[in-house]
């Protein structure tokens, strides 16, 4: 009887150790799942509005928003088209730079509000506050408006 008791004792301590490998694949399944879900990466980036991380870099979300574009007419002279637009108070615009040259975009007031490297476009613009608000382009003899309902 010893025999088979220590046989049924080897016995018992396989079902455990089974059980218990069991329970812990469960557990570092589970803790996987869960750090996927809920924890940043440690090199995860942070992007601007308008933009989302791929592959380590920030890229634009494609979106039909409005799209202000920088640009030479055939005299070879920088121009803004549309040089008006409309958005509302909840939208949001960007500047598209098909010149040759990094352009900045500025209020009438002299703040800065878009760098547009060239053959690129901004990050997203918006202007909560209703009224009609004038910008400059560096090197353009022209510039624009944003009326913002």
């Amino acid at each position: 009887m010893h025999g088979r008791a220590g046989e049924g004792y080897h016995c018992r301590m396989g079902r455990l150790l089974i059980v218990a490998s069991v329970l812990t694949s469960c557990v570092v399944v589970l803790g996987a799942a869960a750090g996927c879900h809920l924890a940043d990466t440690p090199d995860a980036i942070s992007c601007p509005a308008g933009s989302h991380a791929d592959t380590g870099k920030c890229v634009q979300d494609d979106t039909a928003q409005t799209v202000v574009t920088i640009g030479l007419n055939d005299a070879g002279a920088c121009i803004v088209t549309p040089d008006i637009i409309a958005v509302a108070s909840t939208g949001s615009f960007q500047f598209k730079n098909d010149d040759n040259v990094d352009h900045t975009v500025l209020g009438v007031d002299g703040q800065t509000w878009a760098m547009v490297p060239a053959h690129q476009s901004s990050a997203f613009v918006s202007i909560t506050k209703p009224g009609h608000w004038e910008y400059d382009v560096s090197g353009c003899s022209q510039g624009g408006s944003v009326s913002v309902q």
